[in-house]
């Protein structure tokens, strides 16, 4: 996969071991597909033209097979996912670097996003002074997210006692309005998937 200057990047993260969910939560049922296959869709359709997914054990085999079908997705396994949320992120963020793209774009895969046009709206307010944008619904700010490629590296390079948003708060950050309470959401156990379903079922 290759990415030029001015294309973007996705990087959603695929790493965790969904104990509360009971199931891999980026496997289960999401309208006509799958939950990671309805973000793939909205991140692709809405303006990137590349994603990379980061998978560890135990779901890392079973997911990676359920992307085999999808053009436009690298796989990136994170050995030792134990060090937190962050360490995935960094695995995608050095991938995406590695592409060369100077825009990156990155969310859980638990995202109950309810369509392309969040990612349209988010991207769009892209400015050569952009470092930081974030979806936000009703003021409270969400995912995905979108960073500058100075952005990325200080994520990619950030000590783990760190979290991501610590780092973040370095640098401008604009929220973007949408009309999608999605962003905010969060799917950890069944009752949560099947709130939110009818919001991501387009």
């Amino acid at each position: 996969m290759t990415a030029g200057l001015n294309e973007l990047v996705a990087v959603i993260l695929a790493a965790g071991a969904s104990t509360r969910m009971g199931d891999c939560k980026a496997l289960i049922d999401w309208g006509t597909s799958t939950l990671v296959g309805h973000v793939l869709r909205c991140v692709h359709e809405g303006g990137c033209s590349n994603a990379i997914v980061v998978v560890a054990k135990p779901h890392a085999a079973a997911i990676t097979q359920e992307l085999t079908s999808i053009q436009g997705v690298t796989v990136v396994t994170n050995s030792q996912p134990e060090r937190g949320m962050l360490s995935s992120l960094q695995e995608g963020l050095l991938t995406a670097l590695e592409l060369g793209s100077t825009g990156i774009l990155f969310a859980p895969v638990d995202l109950p996003i309810s369509g392309p046009e969040t990612v349209r709206a988010l991207l769009a307010r892209q400015g050569p002074e952009s470092a930081v944008l974030a979806a936000a619904y009703q003021g409270q700010s969400g995912h995905p997210v979108w960073v500058s490629r100075e952005v990325a590296l200080a994520l990619a390079t950030a000590s783990l006692e760190f979290s991501a948003r610590h780092v973040m708060r370095a640098y401008p950050t604009e929220l973007v309005s949408v009309d999608d309470p999605g962003v905010c959401g969060n799917l950890n156990t069944p009752a949560d998937a099947a709130r939110w379903q009818p919001e991501a079922s387009s």
